[in-house]
């Protein structure tokens, strides 16, 4: 799956307007909750609208989200620890986002 760069990346410019900051702050000792957030960045930057459905088989605790991928809704960073991270499609998983080479 390949992803398209963040909005500051394409536009040359944070739009910090825009943009939300949402911390949480807890215990993911898989990288369960930092691989969620990058996954949905990955496909949902992307123009992709979808739903998020939490614990679809439990009617007590169902409830489902939505996702506007054509622009409304979009994450332009996830750090975990102060470090940035991204989706990795061949680990399944979040992992360190290594910043861009600059060109010479």
């Amino acid at each position: 799956m390949k992803t398209t760069p963040s909005f500051a990346y394409v536009l040359g410019v944070k739009m910090a307007a825009d943009m939300n900051k949402i911390e949480v702050e807890g215990r993911d000792p898989d990288g369960s909750l930092a691989s969620l957030l990058a996954y949905l960045a990955a496909i949902g930057n992307i123009g992709h609208s979808f739903s998020i459905d939490v614990d679809p088989d439990n009617k007590e605790y169902r409830h489902s989200f939505g996702w506007d991928g054509d622009g409304a809704d979009y994450i332009d960073s996830i750090k975990v620890d102060g470090k940035m991270v991204k989706w990795d499609d061949d680990k399944k998983r979040a992992v360190p986002k290594h910043a861009p080479k600059k060109k010479s």
